[in-house]
């Protein structure tokens, strides 16, 4: 790089870190002050980030989903900087920057941002592109970048607008021949790798996009071939790279192999032109526009974009002669466009592609946020943009303000548009001080210390349930129960059985889950804990309550302290099993056979029976349907339970919706599970109560919201105050109590 470019490249970063402060204030020169969220997404990658600095333990992440765990690399835990920061602690345990992770955190990302725009300068500058504005407009396109709202959301690993103008940099220099091919490569692979294993997401956005110009640049610039072919060679090394060790650090069996969100947060017409914040977001109705949809072209772009119409309606010729001799632009271009129809779902969105394409090649659909594949785009918009500005630089002829008029007015909507629509950003999510400082958590454990023998638990359960982002189960966490378990969990490095990860195996979610579930069902947990060590149970004050599983544990627990908003508990897991015990010999000894109830187990003889409960034929549902149901007649007038399980698999994300109509009576009663946590063995037990009104005893059961085949097992419909047992085949192992399946030697 010669003295001038240096002088330039550094210039654009301080006059980003000076733009950078004014919208940030204070939380610019003091990093560890402040954090951007005390819930939600921001707060577990804030925990998780913590736990590795201070207690990793190699490639597996051990602060959640205890005694399993998870690979660092499947969550959203800044992988790579939690790894340095563990690195550090390990072999110089004082150092500041493991000791203030938060506050290393957030200066890399303000470093990223603000050398971000010196490295937009040079991808400018190797596009031929005059300094100034390179300098200017590299500068407004980091700004506007929609990485920059991740920082006041909490999606800190996307937070990085560096990742595409560096990939853009490097892939450049090999692609257009520029020296030091092997520097170039070195950079790109680097590049990739270290953010790829940082977040998945910038792997397949980032290694996608120039991987796709390489290959566009190859098709139409014959004199370049084997430079594009290196360049794609660089991009399918180092995601086979990252792809390898991602596989070979996973032991999770069962993740959902098709992830909710592709085609609920695909990019629109609205996301790219006036979203929430931008300066057309005046002109039109932007509310509804999710964030994930959210990727602002910002107006500078689109005035340019409309100047190059301009200028191609007056020099038609001009025009496609300088486009024809770009082939990297029109390259760029095409592979901008292919992940704009990516991440618009357009492709998919045909049920016969659909079929084709998406039930068979999963990888296709597994980003829960298809929208983001749009940000190349975002950034291919303003590299053409100011080609085209330069352009017409190199060729006006009519004059000062003529030539210049343009550029100054663009360059003013755009430094105007950042300060925008990144205030607006700041002002929806203000930043707190920062809970999570190593005093602040030190004092945390100083007074545990004062009532608890921390080597007597092996982890943590927090009631309300706390356990999310599996796409099968969509429990929202008890805010009281996430801040002070995670803060506990941080000051002494004990593990939470709950888990907020994002890609959670079904099995692990369903096993901590069940170990809230209802008395009768068994905690199959317990049989991987060490039953010698206690359960440090946090119940976080809850307006809604406790389900009966839930109060069970901690009635079950002893108290070691109240707080204003939670309390601690001492649970033990051989008291728990003794006391399930008693309660189901208790459910026994109650229940009672021949009772007025409904109870259908056999529906479809011809199933398979790998597919059922106990063993016996299911009800096989493909499509939204009803099915008729006739009550007994002596249920009239009681107060009833309806039941029914349904079949968890991890090939798809979603449950169906489950309800019991009787349109004559103006009655709809939803099955649900979120007041029981019933799960076993991958069957979740849906409930629900009404009262079986005089003459109506004719209902149907609605089956609707199917995006899969589903398995449905053992309807049953009873009254509330009665105990009973059902009839199962005599060789089943099972004995069924009120639709509990317990097994006779239990």
């Amino acid at each position: 790089m010669r003295n001038k470019e240096l002088l330039f490249f550094l210039l654009g970063t301080l006059i980003s870190a000076f733009l950078l402060g004014f919208i940030i204030t204070d939380a610019m020169y003091k990093p560890n002050a402040y954090v951007y969220t005390y819930g939600g997404d921001g707060a577990f990658i804030y925990y998780n980030l913590i736990f590795q600095s201070w207690y990793g333990d190699g490639l597996t992440l051990k602060n959640m989903n205890y005694p399993f765990f998870e690979s660092i690399f499947m969550t959203d835990a800044q992988a790579v900087i939690g790894l340095f920061l563990n690195f550090l602690q390990s072999w110089f345990p004082s150092n500041y920057f493991s000791s203030n992770p938060i506050g290393f955190m957030h200066a890399l990302q303000y470093s990223m941002i603000c050398i971000g725009s010196g490295i937009s300068y040079l991808v400018f500058r190797r596009m031929g592109i005059e300094k100034r504005l390179s300098l200017i407009f590299g500068i407004i396109m980091i700004f506007l970048s929609p990485m920059m709202e991740r920082l006041t959301l909490g999606h800190f690993g996307l937070g990085f607008p560096i990742v595409i103008p560096l990939l853009l940099y490097f892939s450049l220099g090999i692609i257009m021949n520029e020296n030091g091919l092997k520097g170039n490569v070195f950079g790109l692979l680097a590049s990739l790798i270290l953010f790829g294993f940082n977040n998945i997401y910038w792997l397949a956005i980032g290694g996608g996009f120039v991987g796709l110009i390489g290959f566009f640049h190859f098709l139409i610039h014959k004199a370049s071939r084997r430079r594009s072919f290196i360049n794609m060679l660089a991009v399918l090394g180092a995601v086979s790279f990252v792809f390898f060790v991602l596989k070979s650090s996973d032991t999770a069996l069962d993740r959902i192999k098709w992830q909710w969100g592709y085609f609920f947060n695909s990019t629109t017409v609205k996301g790219l032109v006036c979203p929430s914040g931008s300066v057309l977001s005046s002109i039109c109705d932007s509310t509804d526009i999710p964030f994930e949809s959210r990727t602002n072209l910002g107006l500078w772009t689109i005035l340019s974009v409309l100047f190059a119409g301009c200028l191609l309606i007056f020099y038609p010729r001009r025009v496609v002669k300088e486009l024809k001799a770009n082939c990297i632009i029109l390259s760029m271009f095409l592979s901008a466009s292919v992940l704009l129809m990516y991440s618009s779902g357009f492709v998919l969105d045909s049920s016969f592609i659909r079929e084709i394409l998406g039930d068979r090649i999963q990888i296709l659909t597994m980003f829960k946020a298809s929208g983001r594949f749009a940000w190349p785009f975002y950034f291919c918009m303003s590299l053409i943009a100011v080609y085209v500005l330069n352009e017409w630089i190199k060729t006006c002829q009519l004059g000062f303000l003529f030539k210049y008029g343009p550029i100054f007015l663009f360059a003013i909507i755009g430094l105007y548009e950042c300060f925008q629509y990144n205030t607006f950003f700041l002002a929806l999510k203000p930043k707190y001080n920062n809970p999570y400082t190593k005093s602040k958590l030190d004092l945390i454990k100083e007074e545990l210390t004062d009532f608890i023998d921390l080597s007597e638990y092996q982890a943590m359960y927090t009631v309300p349930i706390m356990e999310g982002w599996n796409d099968k189960y969509r429990i929202t966490p008890n805010f009281h129960c996430e801040y002070n378990s995670t803060r506990i969990s941080m000051a002494t490095g004990i593990p939470l059985i709950n888990s907020m990860l994002s890609r959670i195996s079904l099995s692990d979610a369903s096993r901590a889950i069940q170990f809230a579930s209802s008395v009768p069902v068994s905690k199959e947990l317990i049989s991987y804990l060490d039953k010698d060590k206690n359960i440090l149970l946090v119940v976080g004050q809850s307006e809604k309550g406790l389900t009966p599983g839930e109060d069970f544990l901690v009635k079950n627990s002893r108290l070691l302290k109240s707080y204003e908003t939670y309390s601690l508990h001492s649970l033990n897991l051989n008291q728990l099993t003794n006391s399930q015990h008693n309660e189901i010999d208790s459910l026994k000894t109650r229940s009672i056979e021949n009772i007025n109830t409904y109870f259908f187990k056999s529906f479809d003889e011809s199933q398979k029976t790998e597919h059922s409960l106990d063993g016996s034929p299911v009800l096989h549902i493909t499509q939204d349907t009803l099915i008729q149901l006739k009550l007994d007649t002596n249920l009239v007038s009681e107060k009833v339970e309806i039941s029914l399980y349904l079949k968890l698999t991890a090939e798809k994300y979603g449950i169906p919706m489950v309800e019991l109509v009787n349109d004559s009576m103006n009655q709809r009663i939803s099955l649900d599970y979120h007041d029981r946590y019933d799960v076993i063995d991958n069957w979740l037990r849906l409930r629900g109560e009404f009262e079986v009104k005089e003459s109506t005893n004719h209902y149907e059961l609605s089956f609707s919201q199917l995006n899969q085949d589903f398995y449905f097992d053992n309807l049953l419909i009873k009254p509330i105050t009665t105990d009973v047992k059902l009839p199962l085949a005599p060789s089943s192992p099972f004995d069924n109590y009120n639709n509990y399946l317990i097994r006779k030697d239990q």
